[in-house]
């Protein structure tokens, strides 16, 4: 599969499981309309950005796709006056890496997080 199949026939269902889509509150939408040389999708919170997802192909290195994610974020901020996302991740479609902002490296998780699972009052500041 290409990154645009894993967008639509793996990351958004699994973000639909996750109530990406609730309450009108929480949502994702799709980088590659803004940015065609960016795979991913963007996780939305009242409003604001607050996540980045990278879609890589499978067997990609899924570590340097959380940097790659965390320049386009910090070039979002910079371009668009919105705030940096706090949230990134990358997957191939089959495992997932969060970059850890405190210590700016990578690690491996088991899946996106539901919006319920996430602590928003740190995501707001």
């Amino acid at each position: 599969m290409d990154e645009a199949q894993i967008i639509s026939a793996v990351i958004i269902p699994v973000l639909v499981e996750k109530d990406w889509n609730s309450h009108n509150l929480f949502g994702y939408k799709e980088i590659s309309h803004l940015e065609p040389k960016f795979a991913g999708v963007f996780l939305m919170g009242a409003g604001k950005i607050i996540g980045v997802i990278k879609v890589e192909k499978p067997g990609s290195d899924l570590n340097l796709a959380t940097q790659q994610a965390m320049r386009f974020a910090a070039n979002l901020n910079v371009n668009s006056g919105y705030s940096t996302p706090k949230l990134i991740y990358a997957t191939d479609g089959a495992d997932y890496v969060q970059l850890n902002m405190e210590t700016n490296t990578s690690e491996k998780i088991i899946e996106i997080p539901t919006v319920w699972d996430l602590d928003w009052s740190e995501l707001n500041d």
